[in-house]
């Protein structure tokens, strides 16, 4: 049965690579001289979708780890909402409203974006700026929120299960390996934060990919490809 992808895409890589080039000497003879030089390859990446057997792992995972929180006495988010409602909501009215706005600029941003060929273009460029700046506001505003829910056991198991997957799902499919290598999921888990913290700029951008994509993916599992490539076009068109 032919592998699932939840998601694949493509980041550009700089490698350096030495060639025998055939080469005339100053005696007249041709010979094979190593030469070195930079050159940009597409490295594809993939996602998994997990399998039926995985999903009953991922149900017991989260059992698990829900029963973990209840136990270091963090609340439950039916809990956690009545002390929220109790404070009026976590967003002020002004806040909503600009969350919606900013949501609106984005997807008119975006769709500008899509008729642009030329990513040196100055357009270009500014637009990928004001997406940037966008996502960034709309994260600070969207962190409230998550940072409440974080703090539910739901939501500690769910965070949990999600880098579970991430670190055993994710692939690099143009060197067919595991993207985070290790022999088992804890080992592949410290491989995850390792690349976090110190990986190369390449290692971190695809991490950024996949976590975005699998953090997505928990929260709507019918999400196509299509979905993804829309909603990714400002990052993986920067990274080009």
């Amino acid at each position: 049965m032919a592998t699932k992808y939840i998601y694949k895409f493509k980041l550009p890589k700089k490698e350096t690579v030495t060639e025998q080039v055939e080469e005339t000497l100053a005696d007249g003879r041709v010979a094979l001289v190593p030469k070195t030089y930079e050159k940009e390859v597409q490295v594809e990446f993939g996602l998994k979708k997990p399998s039926k057997s995985q999903k009953d792992d991922i149900d017991l995972s989260y059992k698990s780890h829900f029963s973990e929180a209840i136990r270091r006495r963090v609340m439950p988010i039916a809990e956690l909402q009545k002390q929220i409602n109790d404070r009026d909501g976590v967003f002020s009215k002004k806040e909503i409203q600009r969350k919606q706005a900013l949501i609106a600029e984005y997807e008119v941003a975006r769709l500008k974006l899509e008729k642009i060929t030329d990513a040196e273009s100055q357009e270009f460029k500014d637009i990928i700026a004001s997406l940037q700046a966008n996502l960034d506001e709309l994260d600070s505003i969207n962190q409230k929120e998550a940072a409440l829910y974080n703090q539910s056991a739901e939501g500690y198991a769910k965070n949990k299960i999600i880098f579970e997957v991430l670190a055993l799902n994710s692939f690099n499919l143009t060197d067919a390996k595991d993207f985070f290598s290790g022999d088992d999921l804890e080992a592949k888990l410290e491989r995850v934060q390792e690349l976090d913290e110190t990986g190369t700029e390449f290692e971190r951008q695809a991490l950024k990919v996949f976590y975005a994509v699998i953090s997505a993916y928990f929260s709507n599992d019918r999400l196509t490809q299509e979905d993804f490539d829309k909603a990714l076009a400002p990052i993986l068109k920067q990274s080009e």
